[in-house]
């Protein structure tokens, strides 16, 4: 029997049952050294209103062995395990195995071939935190958690909610002085190197003002012809607000996380902030381009790099970079840089550098199709769609991208379409095509494809963002218009076809050109009367378009 998924009376009626106190949670990543089992023992202490009364508890992973409240129960079915009987107070332990894979769900694994090194992530988007461990997956069961992971010597474990305890196999950390930082405060630090004339200091600014406790090194970086040469390498642990570094003067760039040691935004020092974006793609390795990257980024989102120096930066390393598994997310982000985040007298510009980038890659092998995928995003002219339709050969997705570029481009493709809708073999091509049509600077194909997308909600739910994005095309405000409206129209009842739906319609439809702050500002105010799955979409987008707007000016 596969397993089921929580549908929504199933949540309602579990939510009016239970309160949840805690989760405490052992994870064993030891097994994946030379296999692919993630072992993880979970303590759920949780209350009941009704006692006596019977629930479920998601874990589509394998069971070794559960118990509620000291009783022994039966093994999972279709992805639960009953728990009958329920008590006042109870406290409910189930042991769980996980296979874990580069596609599994919940738990993935990989190996990078640039550096030989095993990662492992966790996604536990929409419903998967199952497929690894016991838990209630649904949002509105929420409580604390407190992790103990034991994980292979030399492996760096990370959490966006904090690490209460790691292991290393062979020796025991105990990092309970950190505790208070990492679980009971959320957001992230951010980390900032100060020149001063008494010399440098890390300058730390937690979320709620105090900052969490960090270890991590800062490089000190000289140029040597065209590179950079690290001089110096500096470990500090950061305990305040304030930290003394002994760094050397005068170097070319100082990298604040070298060697991605820790979990927190940072910037680099007022003297060398200008150069930092060309000096970037000089770095030797690819995790100090890596830590540069997501540096630039988070001064992009936070207005402080224009949208022209995160390009730089971007560029510049794309035509570096070695490491074949950060290059499309690399050209992901300057696609949306140059696209989104430019102001529209830059954005041409920047358009056409991402473009000749994505052009010069689309000659190393391993880069190829990202690279041409991100060329279908950034032509600027009909001779690049041209080339690349002609580089695409019998990629069906490479031409449907290219018909879709030359759709936002003006040019017409309804004859390309019908042609390519025959060839296609795919059940859903006919998405392809409404993409094609979304991107299409017309009045008549815009309000029949929100007639499909929006009204009939014909759309596969995991296609409706990529339809929306094309739909919002930048250079089409006066055409979107009408459809902004719309969308405000739409929050008070987006939610009415279920949690996951509204989700998604919230978060994709969400206008991203033909508005301004005052269309923020609305968005704002109807979120303050909307469910709390569309309001918490809501607010989470109108902050990103509010930065948006800052960045474009």
């Amino acid at each position: 029997m596969s397993d089921r998924s929580l549908t929504q009376t199933e949540a309602e009626g579990r939510a009016r049952l239970l309160t949840v106190e805690r989760y405490d949670v052992a994870v064993d990543l030891s097994g994946l050294l030379t296999g692919s089992r993630v072992r993880c023992e979970t303590t759920i202490t949780f209350a009941c209103h009704r006692p006596g009364a019977e629930t479920f508890v998601d874990c589509a992973a394998t069971v070794e062995s559960a118990t509620l409240n000291g009783v022994v129960l039966r093994s999972a079915v279709a992805g639960r395990i009953m728990l009958p009987d329920l008590a006042e107070r109870n406290i409910l332990t189930v042991v769980s195995v996980a296979e874990c894979s580069a596609d599994a769900r919940g738990v993935h694994k990989a190996v990078d071939p640039a550096d030989g090194e095993t990662y492992v992530y966790t996604d536990f988007t929409p419903d998967y935190a199952r497929y690894v461990w016991a838990c209630f997956d649904q949002p509105d069961l929420k409580a604390p958690w407190a992790f103990t992971v034991t994980a292979p010597g030399g492996w760096r474990v990370l959490s966006n909610s904090g690490d209460p305890q790691i292991e290393d196999l062979g020796s025991v950390r105990d990092l309970d002085r950190w505790r208070a930082g990492w679980l009971e405060t959320a957001g992230t630090d951010r980390l900032t190197l100060s020149h001063a004339p008494d010399g440098f200091a890390l300058l730390a600014q937690g979320p709620g003002g105090r900052p969490r406790p960090h270890v991590l090194a800062v490089g000190a970086y000289e140029r040597s012809g065209d590179l950079l040469e690290r001089r110096a390498l500096v470990e500090v642990e950061v305990a305040g607000e304030r930290t003394r570094i002994d760094l050397p003067a005068g170097a070319d760039l100082y990298l604040v996380n070298d060697e991605d040691l820790t979990f927190a935004s940072t910037r680099p020092d007022a003297t060398t902030r200008d150069a930092f974006f060309g000096n970037a793609a000089r770095l030797p390795t690819a995790t100090a381009r890596g830590v540069a990257v997501t540096t630039v980024w988070d001064m992009l989102i936070n207005g402080e790099a224009t949208a022209t120096e995160a390009v730089q930066c971007l560029t510049g390393v794309l035509a570096v970079e070695t490491s074949a598994s950060v290059i499309e997310p690399y050209l992901n982000l300057a696609v949306e840089t140059a696209d989104l985040w430019s102001p529209a007298s830059e954005r041409d510009e920047l358009l056409r550098a991402v473009a000749e980038t994505c052009r010069s890659l689309s000659g190393v092998g391993a880069y190829r199709k990202a690279a041409l995928r991100g060329f279908a995003r950034t032509a600027a002219e009909p001779e690049g769609v041209a080339w690349l339709q002609d580089e695409a050969g019998e990629d069906i997705d490479l031409q449907w991208r290219a018909l879709v570029r030359k759709a936002q481009l003006g040019i017409p493709t309804a004859a390309e379409a019908r042609a390519l809708l025959d060839r296609d073999p795919d059940p859903e091509a006919w998405v392809s095509r409404l993409q094609v049509s979304a991107a299409t600077p017309d009045a008549a194909e815009k309000k029949a494809v929100w007639q499909t997308l929006v009204t009939d909600r014909a759309v596969p739910l995991a296609s409706v963002h990529s339809v929306a994005t094309l739909f919002w095309s930048a250079g089409q405000d006066d055409l979107l218009k009408p459809h902004v409206e719309a969308y405000l129209d739409l929050v008070p009842t987006v939610h009415r076809g279920g949690s996951m739906p509204a989700t998604v319609f919230t978060r994709s439809l969400f206008p991203l050109f033909g508005i301004d702050l005052t269309f923020v500002e609305r968005a704002e105010d109807l979120a303050a009367q909307a469910v709390p799955v569309v309001r918490t979409n809501l607010l989470e987008r109108a902050d990103r378009m509010r930065r948006i707007l800052r960045s474009r000016g």
